[in-house]
């Protein structure tokens, strides 16, 4: 949905950069409903980087991340719902490829997403951002 980044940087806002222990990188293509050209830079300079890295469609598997990771453990801990897989088109896979733990999260519903009359009902707004504030706080400064 449109509205995540601005509420993962409505959510970035409650900390001080300087308490960061490991860095906050949120990444927007704008391009994930339609090329993907912007993951597939991604990926290239992940290459560059020494990253293996294929392009969707092109041999990459469904995205993978396991369930014992640690992201999913502690969203599985912090939600009360359990991983499960989707079947519609993401951008993950290109980050699971560079070994990157990677999960696709966020508010709103499937059935509205990518439509002409997509919306996000306003009920959802904080508890998302408390939820993206819960995971700053686990994964880039605890």
């Amino acid at each position: 949905m449109k509205s995540f980044t601005a509420l993962a940087l409505s959510a970035s806002q409650s900390f001080e950069v300087k308490k960061l222990k490991r860095p906050l990188t949120l990444v927007a293509t704008a391009d994930e409903e339609s090329t993907m050209n912007g993951a597939k830079l991604i990926a290239d300079n992940g290459r560059k980087l020494g990253c293996d890295c294929q392009l969707l469609g092109h041999g990459v598997p469904g995205m993978d991340t396991a369930e014992a990771s640690e992201i999913v453990k502690h969203l599985t801990a912090m939600t009360s719902k359990r991983s499960d897989s989707v079947a519609f088109g993401t951008e993950a896979p290109y980050f699971n490829s560079m070994q990157t733990d990677t999960i696709v999260i966020g508010p709103g519903s499937i059935n509205q997403a990518h439509q002409p009359n997509e919306f996000l009902p306003i009920d959802q707004i904080d508890p998302t951002i408390q939820l993206l504030e819960g995971l700053i706080q686990k994964f880039c400064i605890d």
